[in-house]
């Protein structure tokens, strides 16, 4: 039994430090235009039992201010709250904007929160989200944030 835990813990351990993006695939889909070359992609991921905190950023080598048209990301699947892309800055100050801007699981983490709550200060930019089961109850959270200053979109999937 312990040796069926101890692989059990090293697949996982093995799965949560790949580095694999989750929505390289999809930014056409999330964006609703297609953005060209994406020149820089990164992850940030914070993970617990039971919860995690992953942002990943793409920032395309198209540079001309872009307008997102549709974030169709999950839009078939009617157990998400949905808000399609909207202007910056989030003006409420609801669990939602907790979950992004003032997520502190680690150093990275904190990062790259203070970065998107700056974009979102700016107000240079458009954001989407879908949350699961409500917005008042965001449990999980998927939050689109695009930086038309630097074409760049941040994509938080976060499960508390």
């Amino acid at each position: 039994m312990k040796n069926i835990l101890f692989i059990i813990l090293v697949c996982f351990i093995a799965i949560s430090c790949s580095h694999d993006f989750m929505y390289a695939d999809e930014t056409a889909n999330i964006l609703g235009t297609d953005m060209g070359e994406c020149v820089e992609k990164k992850q940030v991921s914070c993970e617990a039992i039971g919860e995690w905190f992953i942002c990943e950023t793409y920032e395309f080598k198209n540079k001309a201010k872009t307008t997102p048209a549709h974030n169709s990301l999950y839009r078939t699947d009617w157990s998400w709250v949905a808000q399609d892309w909207l202007k910056l800055p989030i003006c409420s100050n609801s669990e939602i904007n907790n979950i992004v801007f003032n997520y502190s699981g680690s150093d990275k983490a904190k990062a790259i929160s203070r970065e998107m709550e700056e974009i979102n200060a700016s107000g240079c930019g458009y954001y989407s989200f879908m949350a699961k089961p409500s917005i008042e109850d965001p449990r999980y959270l998927i939050m689109c944030i695009f930086d038309t200053n630097k074409s760049k979109l941040y994509v938080v999937d976060a499960h508390l």
